[in-house]
């Protein structure tokens, strides 16, 4: 892409004249955005979406649950006598 967006003026330039400075702007400014977009859904979950947070999110709540379960699990027993 890049090669060809270095290359185009050069074809541009007998044809458009100085308004190939301008096209060649807003060419490059939509393909490179293309290209950008494309990198970021082949990828998504490093760049857009941030687990790492809600990974570190669901472990705490994982975490209390478990040990809020720990502690209901020992009154239960102790009620029942087998502890």
């Amino acid at each position: 892409l890049c090669l060809w967006i270095f290359t185009l003026p050069l074809l541009l330039l007998p044809e458009m004249g100085f308004w190939v400075v301008p096209a060649i702007a807003c060419i490059s400014w939509v393909l490179f955005g293309i290209q950008e977009l494309g990198l970021q859904i082949e990828n998504p979950f490093e760049s857009i979406l941030k687990l790492d947070i809600l990974e570190g999110m669901n472990q705490q709540s994982v975490d209390e649950t478990l040990s809020l379960a720990g502690d209901y699990a020992e009154i239960a027993l102790r009620e029942d006598g087998e502890l």
